[in-house]
């Protein structure tokens, strides 16, 4: 399994969850958490808050583990 990297952006975790979602779902998905948390939509680094509740709702993608 590889690590998890500690800094994502929109691309990557679309990139990572690609094969288990559809793109557009996972845009939508970030972008409601953002939107939840009053953070700008427009950034293309996400905060470790939205990373949290993305992989609590998620879980990992497949081949990846928290370090």
């Amino acid at each position: 399994m590889k690590p998890l990297p500690k800094q994502l952006t929109k691309g990557k975790i679309k990139e990572l969850y690609g094969n288990q979602y559809n793109r557009v779902f996972i845009e939508q998905e970030i972008k409601s958490f953002q939107e939840a948390l009053g953070e700008n939509i427009k950034t293309k680094l996400i905060t470790d808050a939205v990373k949290k509740l993305f992989i609590n709702r998620f879980g990992l993608p497949t081949g990846y583990e928290m370090t």
